[in-house]
């Protein structure tokens, strides 16, 4: 029966039986020669020659190779009796099972002479070889280990022979930092490794918080620090904006690989929000990136963590995510203090609503389905005096959801569909008196066509009544707050404005 053999050199001072051990050298292993190590995924049983062939030692050893995956055999450089024992041991092993043995020659550092490492140079230049196909000069290696010895004195040994760990891990660092991932790639390639990333989360990682149902997630100041950063990244061509190509390349690593705003809510209904054209194709401004970002964070924070660490975000030095007040609280104190506010519209069929949110998000085309089951949902960045806020518009799907979740109300009618008018009027009754409201006088149709026009030209886009409607306005003042829009520019510029002063200010 043959076994393979591993040999492999240790400077660990250990292993001695003796009743009364050297004071000059430690004992690690003095109570037990044999140790069963589960440190990692194999269990290693550790024999140390040592031992005579005594019938307590052969038991010991024959039940602690039952339960192990690998023999360390350990024999002492200094006491050359130990490895004449080798062929002994081995020949016993080998009788009892099949099993991988490791020789490991112990004391190596005891001998002032002997190098504890092979030419670490050597080994330097040949991992630079195996993964970057060329080697360096030993004038290149002295200015590299000069320059780690400077920036991580822990990272060089005190000889300047080679790398240690630290200075390993820097030179990582110093990749990532200086964007120079394909050096990285190019490593992961030359070990076998190809583009996809299967990550075992710790369960902490994903752990949030106690909060109360009222309550709200948002980004951290520090996180969005962070996407703000990735943008930039990869924003190509720097004009603040990046393509959906350029989106579908953040992704790529995650394990779902799509945008988290896509694939974070149980409703299918897709969130609508603002695409810039560049170029012919569509864009997403830095703006509308975070307020996606803030919608997950709303959503569902714990899809907000994975994909974050997937990205390479490190909550454990800064939370990306932090709960706000309850809204109970919030509205008793007349004061609410958050980035994202969630506003729910009502409506009438006629009444314009659908209209209204694609026009806030910038969309021309119709967003409803053919079976006519669809949820308007949409967001956007809007500016509330020297800060931009997130406005989150939605239909809701019961009432619960409106006391526990909204902000604010958007009651939309039309004021040439007198059923809408009624629709708002009893509505308005129904909903709850301590979430604040606005109510807006909506004509879709007045703006229809020429959209861009309207918006390079304000005045074009005025619409002037031969009479005045007086009904509407009667019906308008029944209100603290209400608007008439029919304008274009006036969705995004009035009403979405109006929208978070009332939220935060009501």
């Amino acid at each position: 029966m043959s076994w393979p053999l591993v040999k492999i050199k240790s400077a660990i001072t250990s292993t001695r039986t003796s009743s009364s051990p050297s004071p000059t050298r430690p004992v690690r292993h003095a109570a037990s020669p044999l140790v069963a190590c589960a440190g990692c995924l194999s269990i290693f049983a550790i024999v140390s020659c040592l031992l005579a062939a005594r019938v307590s030692d052969l038991m010991r050893v024959t039940n602690a190779a039952k339960r192990s995956d690998a023999i360390l055999l350990v024999y002492d450089l200094t006491r050359p009796e130990t490895f004449q024992r080798l062929r002994r041991w081995l020949d016993f092993i080998a009788k009892n099972k099949e099993i991988p043995v490791v020789l490991v020659a112990n004391k190596v550092d005891i001998n002032a002479v002997t190098p504890t490492t092979d030419g670490p140079r050597e080994e330097l230049n040949e991992y630079q070889y195996d993964c970057f196909g060329v080697r360096l000069l030993a004038t290149e290696i002295d200015t590299l280990l000069e320059y780690l010895s400077s920036v991580s004195p822990t990272g060089v040994a005190p000889d300047r022979s080679g790398l240690l760990l630290d200075g390993f891990i820097y030179l990582w660092w110093l990749f990532i930092d200086r964007n120079r991932p394909e050096s990285g790639w190019q490593v992961l390639r030359s070990l076998g490794y190809n583009n996809d990333l299967h990550l075992e989360i710790p369960p902490e990682r994903l752990q949030l918080p106690p909060y109360e149902e009222d309550q709200s997630a948002q980004l951290t100041p520090q996180a969005i620090e962070f996407l703000t950063n990735l943008f930039r990244q990869f924003d190509a061509n720097k004009d603040n904006n990046i393509a959906e190509n350029e989106v579908e390349d953040i992704f790529s690593i995650c394990e779902d690989e799509s945008a988290p705003w896509t694939t974070c809510s149980a409703i299918s209904s897709p969130l609508l929000y603002e695409r810039t054209m560049v170029d012919g194709k569509p864009t997403l401004s830095l703006a509308v990136w975070l307020a996606c970002w803030s919608f997950v964070a709303q959503e569902n924070p714990q899809k907000l963590l994975e994909t974050l660490f997937y990205l390479g975000y490190n909550d454990k030095l800064f939370p990306a995510i932090e709960f706000v007040k309850s809204r109970s609280l919030t509205r008793k104190s007349m004061k609410i203090e958050r980035n994202v506010v969630s506003c729910y519209i009502f409506g009438s069929p006629d009444s314009g609503k659908e209209h209204f949110l694609r026009t806030f998000v910038g969309e021309k085309d119709s967003i409803l389905t053919d079976d006519g089951q669809f949820i308007l949902r949409g967001i956007g960045a809007v500016p509330d005096r020297d800060t931009t806020k997130y406005l989150f518009i939605t239909e809701a799907l019961s009432d619960d959801e409106i006391e526990l979740k909204a902000d604010v109300l958007l009651l939309v009618l039309n004021p040439d569909d007198e059923p809408s008018k009624i629709f708002v009027e009893e509505l308005d009754k129904k909903l709850p008196a301590s979430i604040p409201r606005v109510v807006i006088s909506y004509k879709p149709e007045r703006h229809e066509d020429d959209v861009e026009e309207a918006k390079t030209d304000e005045n074009s886009a005025l619409v002037k009544d031969e009479s005045v409607d007086f009904a509407i306005d009667a019906t308008l003042k029944q209100y603290p707050t209400s608007l008439k829009c029919y304008e274009v520019h006036c969705v995004k510029v009035e009403v979405a404005r109006v929208l978070v002063a009332t939220a935060l200010r009501p």
